[in-house]
Order: C-alpha cells, then structure tokens, then sequence
C-alpha cells in the first residue's frame, strides 16, 4: 500500500518542522510549502492525498487557496489549519469542501485521527471508483455482447414494460435506443391489446420454463421463434421475462420447397402409372359411343344419353390432360421479357370477345420497365389464366385493371401484406404461446381478417414478402366480381380447388401459375373482398 503523500502550507517554519518529524515517523511522505504560491506549484506537479493548509498566509486568504487547491485537485482531502479560528470561517471552509478543521495548538493524537479520517475517506472513494469503473466495463462489454446476438432480444418487466431490447430488435422495428422502453411487449412483439395467455406472468408459481412457438410476425417482416425466459430475483419471485425471437423464414422457405417437390415428384409418379391405364379404356368407351351414335335415332333419349357420356367422356380427358401437365417439372427456357409489351398482346387477342362480355380492360402501365428473366409462354398462359377467372367473376360484365410498376422490396410492400396463419397445435389447444406456424400469405381484403388454413394443408407454405428483397416488377389484375368467399380464400392455389359450376373447369389453372411464378423467383398473392372483387398480385424479379 502506497504511503500518503501530505502537503503543509503553512509560513510558521518551526511549526512545519514539528510536523514533518511527527508525520514522517508515522510513515507519511511529507511537504512543506511556506507560501500559497510555492503550494501549488507543488500541487500542478505532485498530487498529495491530504494538505494542511494555514488560513492566514503571507501572500493569499486561505479560503481563496482552498478554492484554488480543489480545482487544481478534486480529490485532495483539505484540512483547515490555523490559530485564528472564528465560526464564520469555519462555516465558509467546509462550505468550500474541506474535510475538517484543526486549531493551534493541535495535540498529535487528535491530528493523527483526522488525517486517517481523510485518508480512509479518499480511498473509500477511489475504491468505489475503481469498482465504478469496472462495473462500467462490465456493463458495456454485457452491452457488446447483448447486441452483437443476431436474434431479436427484448427484456420486460413484470408489468408487461419493455426495459431493455438489442441492436437487432431495434432494427427490425425501425427503432432508436429508447423508442420502445416503458412499451408493453405485446403490442410491439405481437401485435395485439392484451397480454399473451401463455404468458408467465398470468401463470403462478415457481420454476417455470422457456416456452417456445413459432409466429407470423408482419410487422417484424418474417416467421420467428420466439421463446420465452423467465427471469427470477435473488429471492425466486419472477421478476421479468426474456424474449428471444429468431428469424426462420428462410428455413420455413426450404422447408415448403421440399414438401412442394415431394408432392410434385409424388403427383408425377402417380400420374404417370395411371395415365395409360386410364386413357385407354377411355379411348375404347369413346369409340363405342361414336358408333352408337351413328345408329342412334335423331332426337331419341339414347341419342341425347349418348352425348351426355360422350360429353363426360371428353371431361375425363381434359382431366388426365391437366393433371399431366401440372406435375410436369420440365425446365423452362428463359429468355429476356418486356412485361408491358407481353401484356399489351395477350389483351389484344381476348380484347373482342371481353367487349361482347360487357368486360372492360383499364390499362395502368408503368413506362421504362425493367426487363425480366422468363418463359412468355408460360407467362401467356399465367396472365390468360387470372383474365378468364376475372371475367368469369364478372357474369354482368365489369372492369379489369391490368397494373405494372417497378418496386423495391421488402420496403415498397411494408405493411402491406396480411399473412394468413396456420394453427400447428396440439389437439385442443388454440391461440398464441402454443405453436402457431404461419404459412400462407394474403391479402384478406378491407376487413384485415387473418385466414386460418385447416391442418391438411400443414407445411404448403405459399409466398412470403419478407424474404423478397431488391427490384421487381409488380403486376396485378383487379377485377370488380364477386370476389372471394373468406372461407375459399386460403385454397385459391390448391390443387383442384375451384367454385366454378363442373364441367367448367378443373381447379388446376391458379395452381399452375403459381407454379410458374415461383419457378421465377416471384411471389403470387391474391386479396379479395365479397361483392367488391378480387387483386391478384405478381412480383417478379428485376434482370441483374
């Protein structure tokens, strides 16, 4: 331990050498300065733990010293040091910040104490900031470490207040440091007015553990997992609670990418082992049919049941037909697009016929589009697709808005996209805290409802905004039908899946451009309103 270094200031010489032969068989390391201006001279060059100073000096007052002694050095103990002692000086000196006051004569025993009085006092005080310090350090190396963490990190307490959240969690909400503090973590984590019913805090007892589920989080901008930590006291009460959510949309992607690619590798399969065996009894039956038409009476019941199964006969085929060409996964040809142009020629060839429909085309191009990467054909038939649907929603006739326009993702689409949610629970057990896997994103239309698809349809995730990113091109079809019933909005891209009377269709075509569309790198989501009409919206991406 380091010996105290002492200054006196004092201008009685005999006085100051007492003291120095007093302090310096004590162990103090001792100074004398006969003047305040030899005093801090000293000072600026030394730092002295503890100066006596005299109040009465040649060349200053002593308070005037004392001001000048803790601006030179805050930390030095001051103790007051004089003959002259009156009550107002006193009062002025502590005032000052002096540590305590000394009469002459002094009696050792009493000069002693005070000095480790002050000393014991300065190092109180460095101590504290030494551990000061390093609680600082430890602070902001925690701090580091919290934000370095990739996932989303977000502390509350136990009134549901966000305390404290990372650099992750900030950026994925848009906001600063302190935007969020004092907020309720169900509004910013989830969404919604009231706390989570899985959450620990509605729950009692001890020892609870981290509780995790998966969410579509449009406002966050993807699928996360968030788990849930409670956080004890030194006393075991559960005093706050650590969400830590983690992005999983990409692995939600790769995972639709394999089911899809199973089903379509399982539909080929199957197709295939059927199709002959299917068309050539069929090809038989048809050909019998036609004979018998031949010798049918004109007219006659059996000439009209004829032609009922010869009608059917050609249904059968048209269903082999589609079938065998959705589960094809052949490799398109690519080539260099002009959305614009492609769209201006497959109005053309339907313009006449819609006319005669009462269906009108409003064209809203955006001009100097980029170019894209894809097959006309196959967008031919994509866009000839949602033409006929539109028109067939229309019976009255109506309008169709064919829109294009160059967009930057995901911020041009912020907010912009509901996702529908997919209950993976349990049997019996509902909401959030439980697993909910979200999977297919819409646009629920004007009302915002949240489409829960039924569990057969587990894992056919259909598009997800939030992992689009960079420049592409946005075409939509608004048409003004009868829209889509809530209830069928989440099987528009099913297989199979169609509302149109039988005979007139197969439910192949919207399944098919969305296959199209993704074989692309785009996105393909529908919004829709009853009794308004229904927007199909396609992204496709930008040529590098």
């Amino acid at each position: 331990m380091e010996k105290p270094k002492i200054l006196v200031i004092d201008d009685e010489r005999d006085q100051c050498e007492n003291i120095v032969i007093i302090l310096s068989s004590r162990g103090y390391l001792v100074e004398v300065a006969y003047t305040a201006g030899d005093g801090v001279k000293k000072i600026k060059k030394t730092f002295f733990n503890i100066i006596l100073l005299d109040m009465r000096l040649p060349d200053y007052d002593g308070i005037k010293v004392l001001e000048r002694i803790k601006e030179l050095s805050p930390d030095t103990e001051v103790v007051i040091f004089t003959a002259y002692a009156n009550i107002e000086n006193v009062i002025e000196a502590m005032d000052k910040e002096a540590f305590s006051y000394i009469s002459k004569p002094f009696e050792i025993p009493h000069l002693i104490a005070v000095l480790k009085k002050a000393y014991e006092k300065q190092r109180i005080l460095f101590e504290n900031r030494k551990l000061f310090q390093q609680v600082c350090v430890a602070k902001k190396d925690w701090e580091n470490t919290f934000d370095s963490i990739s996932d989303l990190l977000c502390i509350h307490d136990e009134n549901f207040n966000i305390v404290r959240y990372n650099k992750a969690f900030a950026h994925t909400f848009k906001a600063k440091k302190e935007d969020f503090i004092g907020a309720k973590c169900f509004e910013i984590i989830y969404g919604i007015k009231e706390p989570c019913h899985t959450c620990p805090y509605l729950r009692h007892g001890k020892n609870l553990k981290p509780e995790t589920e998966e969410i579509d989080c449009p406002h966050m901008g993807g699928i996360f997992q968030i788990t849930r930590f409670p956080r004890y006291s030194k006393e075991g009460k559960l005093d706050g609670v650590v969400h830590v959510a983690k992005d999983i949309s990409k692995q939600k992607r790769m995972e639709e990418k394999l089911r899809f690619s199973y089903k379509m590798a399982s539909l080929g399969r199957l197709t295939a082992g059927v199709f002959h065996e299917v068309l050539n009894p069929v090809n038989i039956i048809s050909s019998h049919v036609q004979l018998l038409l031949m010798e049918a009476e004109k007219g006659s019941r059996t000439e009209k049941d004829l032609k009922s199964i010869q009608e059917e006969v050609k249904r059968i085929v048209k269903i082999i037909d589609a079938l065998l060409r959705f589960s094809r996964k052949g490799k398109l040809v690519t080539e260099d697009v002009e959305l614009n142009n492609l769209l201006e020629k497959v109005i053309f060839i339907v313009e006449p016929d819609m006319k005669l429909e009462n269906v009108r085309f409003i064209r809203r191009f955006e001009e100097g589009l980029p170019k894209i990467m894809a097959n006309s054909d196959g967008l031919r038939q994509v866009f000839l697709n949602l033409i006929t649907n539109a028109r067939d929603a229309m019976p009255e006739g109506g309008t169709i808005t064919v829109k294009t326009r160059i967009v930057r993702l995901p911020a041009d689409r912020a907010g912009s996209t509901k996702l529908a949610h997919l209950p993976f629970l349990p049997a019996g057990r509902q909401g959030v805290g439980q697993g909910v896997r979200p999977l297919v994103p819409i646009r629920a239309g004007s009302k915002k409802e949240k489409v829960s698809l039924p569990d057969r349809q587990a894992g056919e995730l259909k598009t997800q905004y939030s992992e689009l990113k960079g420049d592409f091109v946005e075409i939509s079809f608004k048409d003004t039908g009868c829209g889509i019933a809530k209830e069928n909005l989440d099987r528009v891209f099913d297989p199979f899946f169609t509302t149109k009377e039988e005979g007139k269709g197969v439910g192949l075509g919207m399944s098919t451009s969305y296959g199209i569309i993704d074989h692309y790198g785009g996105r393909m989501s529908v919004e829709s309103e009853e009794g308004k009409g229904t927007t199909f919206t396609i992204d496709l991406p930008v040529k590098d």
